[in-house]
């Protein structure tokens, strides 16, 4: 019989259907109050599928389900709000990101009891895996866990959980100052005993192939492929641009823009319909000027991703309304990748000697005119959608 945990402070409680179930609009909250400790004593940490509401028991568990587009999450209640009028819920981020309503900020919900969800207390300190089932689900039998990985920014962002599903079983993000060389093992462990999950468990992996930070692609697409290789798994990547336009609004032109260096932006412009994105123009390395001029040309797009805060005094400069600029998300989500890439049945060598970062201009070092580069093949960039 499987075990069910809450790796989080507090314990989950039953709720009769007519104190939970409730429709009305919901929002989402998260950064800049990670390390925070909620209404419920609980630090506010990233990953976490939780929720702040006005008068439910600290550890209600909650069945959510965004009526504008059908997704659905559990989240537990540790927190009190929200208090904007005509609001019944906030989510946490990962919440949010289960529900597709980071781009938009708010959706209308539906909120009812969980089917099935038991108590207990919980080891304080640890990681949360916020809802009993998920817990079981991860010890259950059924398709293999994959994991995803993303190191195209100075933030790395894991995720594990089965393929298919809308949200994953747990994530995470570290920032700096650690390095990525350092980090990435360890957090990789440390992600999977959060929900009582081995490398053995794990099925599947996925990486994102930037483009972005060539120290962090290079480390972070070294360690997938000597796992893939080592544990003989199937391995897909997917472009860490395209996983920003995943959690953005639907049928809108995007310019998902990443840092490359000082003045300059990767830019990767989409358009996401449902749980697909569309590839508008080829990804491509562009001055701030350019990504201004852009948008000038396309009032109805908008941006996102890391390089926004970067741009930002460009953007101003140029009369772009702030409502155009997304805050949210603001490094792509290594889950959103795990919905972009299509794992191979099995593992596959070619396939995995194939798979290169996504580089769309060369290194600083290369630029260098006293190291000129050696002769031989030019690697190229393996992503699914594009033909090689």
């Amino acid at each position: 019989m499987a075990v069910l945990l809450f790796l989080a402070a507090g314990c989950a409680r039953n709720v009769r259907p007519d104190q939970a179930h409730e429709e009305g609009e919901a929002s989402w909250y998260g950064p800049g109050l990670y390390g925070h400790k909620t209404a419920s004593g609980e630090v506010l940490r990233p990953g976490t599928l939780t929720a702040a509401h006005r008068t439910l028991p600290f550890g209600t568990c909650l069945r959510v389900t965004n009526l504008g587009n059908g997704r659905v999450v559990q989240v537990r209640v540790n927190d009190r709000g929200p208090y904007a009028s005509g609001r019944i819920l906030d989510v946490s981020e990962a919440a949010a990101r289960a529900l597709g309503m980071v781009g938009t900020g708010v959706a209308r919900v539906r909120l009812e009891p969980c089917s099935d969800h038991s108590s207990g207390d919980a080891p304080a300190g640890e990681e949360s895996l916020p809802l009993a089932s998920a817990a079981r689900s991860a010890q259950s039998t059924g398709p293999g866990m994959i994991l995803a990985v993303d190191s195209s920014t100075l933030t790395l962002s894991l995720a594990v959980g089965r393929p298919g599903e809308p949200a994953p079983l747990a994530s995470a993000r570290h920032g700096p100052p650690s390095k990525m060389s350092d980090l990435l093992p360890g957090a990789v462990l440390d992600l999977l005993a959060s929900v009582r999950l081995t490398l053995d468990d794990v099925q599947g992996l996925v990486v994102g192939l930037g483009p972005g930070s060539f120290t962090g692609l290079r480390i972070g697409l070294a360690t997938v492929k000597g796992f893939a290789y080592a544990r003989r798994l199937p391995v897909a990547g997917a472009s860490s641009l395209a996983a920003l336009a995943l959690e953005c609004p639907e049928d809108t032109p995007l310019a998902a823009v990443a840092v490359a260096r000082r003045g300059e932006l990767y830019v990767g412009r989409y358009c996401r319909s449902g749980m697909r994105v569309q590839a508008l123009a080829p990804e491509e390395a562009w001055t701030e000027s350019e990504l201004t001029r852009w948008l000038e040309a396309e009032p109805a797009a908008r941006v996102v991703g890391p390089a926004v805060h970067e741009a930002a005094e460009a953007i101003r400069a140029a009369g772009v309304p702030a409502a155009r600029v997304l805050q949210s998300p603001d490094i792509p989500s290594a889950w959103a990748l795990a919905q972009l890439a299509e794992l191979p049945p099995a593992f596959d060598l070619q396939a995995l000697s194939a798979l290169e970062p996504h580089y769309l201009r060369a290194s600083e070092a290369e630029r260098n005119p006293k190291f000129p580069p050696l002769p031989g093949p030019v690697p190229a960039a393996r992503i699914r959608g594009e033909e090689t």
